[in-house]
């Protein structure tokens, strides 16, 4: 993970652009520990969409800049989507469709 306290960045123009960690902590008022945790998570979860451990890690600064509860509520979310139906190969006994 790089250094949490620099504000190194990769991508121009994010909302935490110019912050470190600590800065976001302090904005919304957060013991840093809690925002190393969300950062490690989000990192975790925004490597599905780069190959890049630093783009992961500014992407998730910039989630937790805006809610620093971004990754515990899409987790929540994830967990309560319902898992589609699978679709039936062949309809079901008795079931005609319309001709």
């Amino acid at each position: 993970m790089r250094n949490l306290f620099a504000s190194t960045r990769h991508i121009p123009g994010g909302l935490s652009e110019g912050m470190t960690l600590r800065d976001i902590a302090a904005r919304h008022r957060l013991p840093l520990s809690t925002l190393v945790v969300e950062l490690r998570k989000g990192t975790r979860v925004e490597m599905e969409h780069t190959s890049s451990r630093a783009i992961a890690q500014e992407i998730a600064m910039d989630h937790l800049f805006e809610d620093p509860h971004y990754y515990v509520k899409l987790s929540q979310m994830e967990r309560a989507r319902p898992v589609p139906n699978e679709v039936p190969l062949r309809p079901a006994r008795g079931a005609r469709g319309k001709r």
